[in-house]
Order: C-alpha cells, then sequence, then structure tokens
C-alpha cells in the first residue's frame, strides 16, 4: 500500500535571511547531533544546509465510491515540501560572529491523485467504498478504509491508484434499514425493514427497551427484550404478551417508550448494533 512517486520537485534557492539562533529544541530529536555537524562546517565554510530532514504532516484524502458512483474518482491536488536546516556564518567567526541556522523548504513537491477501481463488483445499496490518500514529501500512500470487499493495487501511474477487488467483506449494516411504522396506545410496535428482500434467508435481531415515564424523575427501564426474526418486510411486537418478562407490571394511564435497535443475523452484514431510533411516548390503553 505504498507508492514512492517520482514527482516535480521544485527546489527554492531561498537564503537563510532569516534565520535565528541556534535552538536544537525547536527540531526533531535527531537535529541535534546533526544540527552541531553543520554549524562547525558553517564556522569556516561556505553555508550547510541538510538535506530532506523534515517534511510537512502528510496530507491526506478520503475517496469514497457508492453503488451508483462511477469507477474513477475525481482528480485531487495534493502536495508537499520537504525542508532541510541551514546554517550560516553571520560575521567573521574569527572576530566573535556568531553561526545562525534555521529550517527552509528546499522541495515542493505535487501529484495531482486519482483513484480508479478496475473490474468494480457490484455493492449493495447501502455499501461503499473508502479509501485514503495520503502525501508525504515524495512518498504517496494509500489505505482501505470500510469497504465491501478487499482491495488491491494492480497498476500506478503518476498520481493515478488503480485497484481491484477481491474477496467479499461484511460491511456495517444500515442503522436506517429498519424503521419504525407505528407504535400505539395498546403497546404494539410496527417496524418496516427496508432492505428485507437483500436477507432473504437471514435474520433480524430485535433489541427493544420499554420505558415508562416517571414524573419529576428518570423513566423506569421496565423490560429489555431481543427477538430473533426471519427477516420479512415488517415486524409486529406486541408487548401486552411479554408483560411477564417486565420487572414490573403495566399500568393503564402511564406513558411508555420504546428504544429501538438491532443486528443483522448472517453473512451478508456485519454483526454490529446499529440504530438508535426512539418511539413516541403514549398513554397505555389496554
Amino acid at each position: 500500500m505504498k507508492k514512492v512517486l517520482a514527482v516535480a520537485v521544485a527546489v527554492l534557492g531561498l537564503s537563510c535571511s532569516a534565520g535565528f539562533a541556534l535552538n536544537f529544541d525547536q527540531g526533531p530529536d535527531a537535529l541535534s547531533l546533526l544540527g552541531q555537524a553543520l554549524v562547525e562546517a558553517a564556522k569556516d565554510k561556505t553555508p550547510v544546509t541538510a538535506q530532506a530532514i523534515y517534511q510537512d504532516p502528510p496530507q491526506c484524502q478520503d475517496f469514497v465510491f457508492g453503488p451508483k458512483d462511477p469507477a474513477a474518482s475525481q482528480v485531487v491536488p495534493m502536495w508537499s515540501v520537504e525542508y532541510g536546516y541551514r546554517c550560516e556564518p553571520v560575521g567573521n567567526p574569527a572576530a566573535g560572529g556568531t553561526v545562525e541556522c534555521g529550517w527552509l523548504p528546499i522541495g515542493v513537491y505535487s501529484v495531482d491523485v486519482k483513484v480508479v477501481l478496475r473490474e468494480r463488483k457490484p455493492l449493495l445499496p447501502w455499501e461503499s467504498d473508502a479509501f485514503t490518500v495520503c502525501l508525504a514529501g515524495r512518498s504517496l500512500r494509500w489505505s482501505q478504509g470500510a469497504t465491501a470487499y478487499d482491495y488491491d493495487e494492480v497498476g500506478e501511474k503518476g498520481g493515478t491508484i488503480t485497484l481491484a477487488p477481491g474477496a467479499k467483506r461484511a460491511q456495517r449494516p444500515d442503522p436506517n434499514g429498519i424503521t419504525l411504522r407505528s407504535w400505539t396506545p395498546g403497546l404494539v410496535l410496527t417496524l418496516d425493514d427496508k432492505w428485507a428482500s437483500y436477507y432473504s434467508g437471514e435474520a433480524a435481531l430485535l433489541i427493544l427497551k420499554l420505558k415508562m415515564e416517571n414524573a419529576g424523575g428518570a423513566d423506569a427501564l421496565i423490560g429489555e427484550e431481543k427477538i430473533g426474526l426471519p427477516a420479512a418486510p415488517s415486524y409486529v411486537v406486541d408487548f401486552k404478551t411479554l408483560a411477564k418478562d417486565f420487572s414490573q407490571r403495566l399500568v393503564p394511564g402511564a406513558k411508555y417508550h420504546v428504544s429501538i435497535s438491532f443486528r443483522r443475523l448472517g453473512s451478508i452484514s456485519s454483526g454490529e448494533t446499529v440504530g438508535s431510533a426512539q418511539t413516541e411516548r403514549v398513554v397505555y390503553r389496554p
């Protein structure tokens, strides 16, 4: 996932006119010994610069491909600056002159970056392929984020990185894939599954927390139910039929609401819990 580019280098012919008194605490840890050597060299010679010993922090760009996006991203210009540590004599060293040192740019590296997916495989409607490309000095690196497939680099020219998909990955399910349809005063909850047809033969695990409103205090957790159901366009849960599992009896006239999350059980998506929907509060009327 690394590539060193032969990118354009603009060497800047800058002097150290803005130099400052030597202070090795301002540079990387490794600078001290190198700086001492530069100082000694500069005492009786022409100014000396240590080449390419410091770089700008990497510049990074995310590239995300959705199911309907083209297989080639837009071009993103990226650049990075490389610095040298320069020491030069000021005045006559033999007559009490000093040596001043400082950072100055010695190279600017730029590249137009594009990511291309070759022989792209289909994504499910909620899936995406995400990559991060970083430029640090002359080194261009890419990394794979949340993707629906394993990707390998199959080509690189200039700043164009070409990737090809391999084995399928189970991605995080759509947190909005199961949504609330209704919550009634009879404490009947109905949920819709937007992607049920894609999960045929698999199951959904509903994680439901029933809470009762307490006047002037925190809502009381009455019961937490984990209900596994075959994937279907809708799911209906009647909390009255679950009352035996609750920490206290249901009270007519009290207000109840439900917190809803879920997992997908099977191989299509990862098994992490998603969703954090909550119903409105309804007054219980048996």
